[in-house]
């Protein structure tokens, strides 16, 4: 039996619709499962599409572990966000949404102005990635001048641990990877 846990329907705007093979993956998917949820209420919607009848209501919500921290790991958890002057910035525009639209070549120079501008006014940056992909932009904001310190968080068997304490000790994020940054 399958346990799906927490995963997200990754179709962007825009992006056309899945084929029949993946209506014929998911139903099946489904009906092997013990267990299938997905973290947000409209990937319950629409993947419920792609599913017989019979087995719709197998598809439930159920919130990302990042959503959980605090409970997760309470001793990492903050009463009050910090007054320290630091920012987060994690940015991905990869194969999967350029062709609906999105362009790092303008959104990547756009966060790089914002950036900057943080940094001259005395902020901390810090380039973050969850994944090698994410390296790109900050390989782009070093070579723009921003002096930041790199945060990787990928190929660490304490991962999970390490990003919640991470984020539980950063007062502000810019960044497109939103259920990594909860």
């Amino acid at each position: 039996p399958l346990i799906i846990f927490a995963v997200g329907n990754n179709r962007f705007i825009g992006q056309a619709d899945f084929t029949d093979i993946f209506r014929r993956h998911v139903d099946r998917a489904v009906q092997k499962s013990v267990f299938f949820g997905l973290r947000n209420h409209g990937s319950v919607e629409t993947i419920r599409e792609y599913v017989a009848d019979e087995r719709r209501d197998q598809v439930v919500y159920q919130p990302c572990p990042t959503t959980l921290g605090s409970y997760l790991y309470p001793d990492l958890m903050r009463d009050e966000i910090s007054a320290e002057r630091r920012v987060g910035v994690q940015m991905i525009v990869g194969k999967r949404q350029e062709p609906v639209g999105f362009r790092s070549v303008e959104i990547y120079p756009a966060v790089t102005r914002t950036i900057q501008r943080l940094a001259a006014e005395g902020w901390q940056v810090d380039g973050i990635s969850h994944a090698r992909a994410d390296r790109r932009y900050v390989e782009e904001a070093k070579q723009s001048g921003i002096p930041l310190r790199e945060i990787t968080l990928y190929n660490d068997s304490r991962v999970l641990y390490k990003g919640v304490q991470y984020y539980a000790e950063l007062p502000l994020v810019v960044g497109t990877r939103g259920h990594a940054q909860m």
